[in-house]
């Protein structure tokens, strides 16, 4: 059963707010990648999160909202992380590059103000889409493997199943 939360505004993104989305994104496909089971996808033209799979709290607004909190602020802290690059380098670096150093911090820090000001107006536009489903009873995955052992015909399984899913 998909639930859908958050503010379903087809309005358009401003344009720090599209910056930021197109990060989240990137970010997103990471953390798809890492997952176990599930899918987690990011319209970043609609701020759309969606997701999929199995999970203990199937359409919990609260814990959907943590998520979108945690992406938040994955994104501006990554988006900073330029920033931290160049100070570091301004730190260490010898006159010369400091120079270099002091407009390429200049220039990140505008980069940065930029997109951290349009992930936090994301936090109030992100619609999320959950389509996730409570995880199936251990019992499933014994009834799956006595199928694929042959020890029940597709009849047994039919009936079987119905027996264990109105548990």
């Amino acid at each position: 059963m998909t639930v859908e939360m958050g503010p379903r505004d087809d309005g358009e993104l401003t344009l720090s707010e599209r910056a930021a989305a197109r990060l989240m994104d990137w970010l997103v496909r990471g953390f798809d990648v890492l997952a176990d089971e599930g899918r987690i996808r990011f319209n970043a033209a609609t701020a759309t999160l969606s997701l999929s799979g199995e999970s203990e709290q199937p359409g919990d607004a609260f814990s959907r909202g943590k998520i979108v909190a945690m992406l938040v602020a994955t994104t501006a802290i990554v988006s900073v992380m330029p920033l931290m690059l160049i100070t570091t380098l301004f730190e260490v670096a010898n006159p010369v590059v400091t120079l270099v150093a002091a407009v390429g911090t200049a220039v990140t820090a505008a980069g940065g103000i930029f997109m951290v000001g349009g992930a936090v107006d994301l936090l109030d536009k992100i619609t999320v889409l959950d389509h996730t489903t409570e995880p199936a009873p251990d019992a499933v995955a014994d009834l799956k493997q006595r199928y694929v052992d042959g020890e029940i015909d597709d009849a047994d399984l039919e009936q079987e199943a119905a027996e264990v899913w109105e548990r």
